[in-house]
């Protein structure tokens, strides 16, 4: 399954027979749970949408992602919680992918989808090969096409209407600035090449328009 769906209900087919693979006795009802997890209306960019994009993209590299198992189920729950007025989704996020493991019967990997998960804090650099995998795929949406990149913008600014403009405004500008500031967004190599450039040029635009 070295191949990138050109659908998502193509690439939705490919993750219930993974989720059957990993051990999962009823994988579409247990994919069905995790679409609707993420489908918040609340969340226009944090959703089954952003899931799926990064899901197109492990499928595109699975041969070279080490933890392959752990970096998906990972991926699936990285945001089943997400409260952009709340704190600790992550941390929330974890324990359901720990969860989520156990129901499968697979406690091998409880831990280290829940390490995964933790990685997507995005507070240090992971000190793992499979912990880059997902940070990397996390952060794909910044080296997209202008035109994605700035409905991506839009959408976060959506998730965050609650906060004024210029707390808002100082906020993001703060992230988007401690990403550019890095020496490289992307430590692995493919997604590197794939995005770095772009992203760069991404981020710069969004500060200078803020």
């Amino acid at each position: 399954m070295d191949r990138t769906p050109d659908k998502p209900g193509l690439l939705e087919r490919d993750v219930a027979a993974f989720l059957g693979e990993v051990g999962c006795t009823a994988p579409e009802a247990l994919l069905d749970r995790l679409r609707t997890d993420h489908s918040r209306e609340t969340t226009p960019y944090h959703s089954w949408a952003h899931v799926l994009h990064g899901l197109g993209l492990l499928w595109e590299y699975r041969s070279a992602i080490p933890e392959c198992e752990a970096v998906v189920l990972a991926w699936l729950n990285h945001d089943r919680i997400y409260d952009p007025r709340g704190t600790g989704n992550e941390e929330k996020s974890a324990e359901l992918g720990r969860e989520m493991c156990l129901e499968v019967g697979r406690p091998d990997l409880a831990d280290r989808v829940h390490a995964l998960i933790l990685d997507t804090r995005h507070q240090v650099e992971p000190d793992t090969p499979a912990g880059r995998w997902i940070v990397g795929i996390d952060l794909a949406i910044l080296g997209e096409t202008p035109e994605r990149y700035d409905q991506f913008e839009h959408n976060i600014r959506q998730e965050y209407a609650h906060v004024p403009k210029l707390l808002y405004r100082v906020g993001r500008g703060r992230i988007l600035r401690g990403f550019l500031e890095r020496d490289r967004i992307y430590d692995v190599p493919e997604l590197h090449e794939r995005f770095e450039r772009q992203a760069r040029d991404n981020l710069q635009k969004a500060i200078d328009a803020i």
